[in-house]
């Protein structure tokens, strides 16, 4: 029991079972997310290079395991819901909702809802910074 309970903390500490941090470095980088010190304090803005210490010290092998592994989950689970809703083995399908209206909803609910978390985070992270900072 002790052998696959130390497996169990080295998959979680390699993050293999995650997929949400794949979307995190990359919306970073394409919306262009800054930290709070480059808006209050002035500081440089950071690039698309690894900022943090821990972002420079992960192996390069262990992060290409890591997107490989993640981004296979996610593209496992995504053609297991595309199929579904293709086939018409959802809950929608039996109250007659067409199934193209059913994969449009269902990717615009995805993506309103990484919206909402990215947004929930800047709220609770800025919510006790004085909001005339934000105008300059």
């Amino acid at each position: 029991i002790n052998g696959i309970i130390r497996l169990c903390f080295l998959l979680d500490g390699l993050g293999v079972c995650s997929a949400s941090w794949v979307f995190a470095r990359w919306i970073k980088v394409l919306v262009g997310y800054q930290p709070d010190e480059v808006y209050l304090e002035g500081a440089k803005r950071h690039t698309s290079d690894p900022v943090t210490r821990s972002d420079r010290d992960v192996d390069r092998a262990i992060t290409i395991i890591k997107y490989v592994a993640s981004m296979m989950l996610l593209a496992f689970s995504v053609v297991v819901v595309m199929c579904l809703i293709f086939t018409g083995q959802t809950g929608a399908a039996s109250f007659g909702i067409p199934t193209w209206a059913t994969f449009f909803v269902f990717w615009f609910l995805i993506f309103w809802l990484a919206m909402m978390e990215g947004g929930q985070g800047c709220v609770v992270g800025l919510s006790p910074i004085e909001k005339i900072k934000y105008m300059q």
